[in-house]
């Protein structure tokens, strides 16, 4: 029997003068060893912080409490469809048309409605960030909102795309 073990397995009495080698003493030997399995256990679930740039400008568009608004939006994005820019209006808060502002041709998509709202787009940002995709986003300095966001997910070959919000208005 191995030194030091004085109760558990011989892995568990292992960890324990593992720690102890650490010059850690007992009482600290528990809190610490959690910390360092709750940090382990984050890093490999790919469990990020949400983004404080995030949190203050969703902040700061809802503040604004803008609830009736137009903007084009336009997405870019790699592969054998292009997508055509919309023009998306937006009452009490949900989208009651996107219509594209140019003509449509066969192989364009014109599909946005994941982002036909601000609040939408807020969202589809924070769930990138929750899967460790890799993301861009430049805000409107004034009211907050997304100008332009650039995805590129974790998973998938060229899925690299961008969105991009302009001419937008408030509507009163």
């Amino acid at each position: 029997m191995d030194r030091g073990i004085s109760k558990g397995t011989k892995a568990r009495g292992s960890l324990t003068i593992f720690l102890r080698n650490m010059a850690l003493p007992p009482s600290k030997i528990s809190w610490q060893l959690t910390l360092w399995l709750l940090i382990i256990i984050l890093q490999l679930s790919g469990c990020r912080g949400s983004d404080p740039e995030l949190q203050r400008n969703e902040k700061l568009w809802q503040e604004s409490k803008i609830a009736n608004y137009n903007f084009v939006i336009m997405r870019y994005q790699g592969g054998m469809y292009s997508w055509a820019p919309v023009l998306v209006q937006v009452r009490d808060g949900r989208a009651i048309s996107a219509q594209p502002i140019e003509e449509v041709g066969e192989l364009v998509k014109v599909d946005y409605e994941d982002y036909d709202t601000i609040e939408k787009i807020f969202a589809k940002i924070q769930e990138s960030y929750r899967k460790g995709d890799s993301v861009t986003v430049i805000y409107n300095k004034a009211l907050g909102y997304p100008e332009n966001v650039k995805i590129d997910p974790k998973k998938g070959v060229d899925a690299l795309f961008t969105i991009e919000l302009s001419k937008f208005e408030s509507i009163k």
